[in-house]
């Protein structure tokens, strides 16, 4: 049964697979996209992530039930879910940039991975999901424009793979490196954009803000356009598409870090139904 989200600040609404009060851990995500790679399969298993730096859970509540939404397109035989960040205990990591995509991309809390906040470099223990591919001989390449994902967080992963730690100049860049790598062959891409935390930092991290939902409209028709690109490849049903669309913190007023509900608050979007509830738990897995 869907769920209503309802945050007190800005009471909005929208159908989710889970409620608020079940959100899944953001280090879940990391299971789920590194079982994909795993797991028997006759097809070739793909990989497609798309990020939306700083975008309310509440904004995709209402954007994915437009018709060019990214998000409504994966759902039609997908799932969405509320997810939460800021560390196993709320607060014991800033939800800001780099402790909340490292979270997804590494399985484990800033305790563990090193990255607490904006300054920190991903421990030299902890391997990112495109570093474990990448590793294994998975062609990989993660695409983004904030440079401190190559210059600080994954600093190390980048020396060893140069090319595959893309830096792009702007959001529009980033989605022609992500498609240009979808034709180079690359099995999984990830890609980040940041239309979103931009508007929210200048004019309002808020769905009562027309600039702000502009800015994930945005982010939403360049994920269409990626999405499209998949589902047109000559082999595309010979492979196994896992598309993802996540973000890593959410905002209040111009800013966020902090451990409020709509900081914490996240989602997960997903092609496929890849989490499902355990009766006997009480949880997501």
């Amino acid at each position: 049964m869907l769920k209503t989200l309802k945050f007190k600040r800005e009471i909005s609404y929208g159908s989710f697979d889970n409620a608020l009060e079940s959100a899944i851990d953001a280090t879940k995500l990391f299971d789920k996209m590194q079982e994909h790679f795993e797991k028997p399969n006759l097809k070739k298993p793909m990989l497609l992530f798309i990020g939306y730096d700083g975008c309310l859970t509440n904004a995709v509540a209402i954007t994915k039930e437009n018709p060019t939404s990214a998000i409504g397109k994966i759902l039609k035989e997908g799932a969405i879910y509320i997810g939460r960040t800021g560390g196993e205990r709320i607060g014991d990591q800033q939800t800001d940039t780099a402790p909340g995509w490292a979270s997804i991309f590494t399985g484990a809390w800033g305790r563990e991975n090193g990255v607490i906040n904006n300054s920190d470099v991903l421990s030299e223990k902890t391997k990112s999901i495109m570093c474990k591919l990448l590793l294994k001989g998975t062609s990989a390449s993660f695409v983004f424009s904030w440079a401190c994902h190559k210059e600080i967080t994954y600093n190390r992963e980048a020396k060893n793979y140069p090319n595959r730690y893309l830096k792009a100049e702007d959001d529009e860049q980033t989605l022609e490196l992500m498609r240009s790598r979808l034709k180079a062959g690359d099995c999984a891409i990830f890609g980040i954009f940041e239309h979103c935390d931009h508007e929210g930092h200048k004019s309002g991290f808020s769905i009562n803000n027309k600039e702000y939902m502009n800015a994930l409209n945005t982010s939403e028709t360049y994920a269409n356009i990626i999405i499209e690109d998949v589902i047109a490849r000559k082999t595309y049903k010979e492979e196994d598409w896992l598309i993802l669309i996540a973000t890593d913190h959410g905002g209040v007023r111009k800013k966020h870090g902090g451990r409020t509900k709509m900081e914490t608050t996240i989602f997960f979007a997903s092609n496929k139904k890849v989490f499902k509830f355990d009766d006997t738990s009480g949880v997501f897995i």
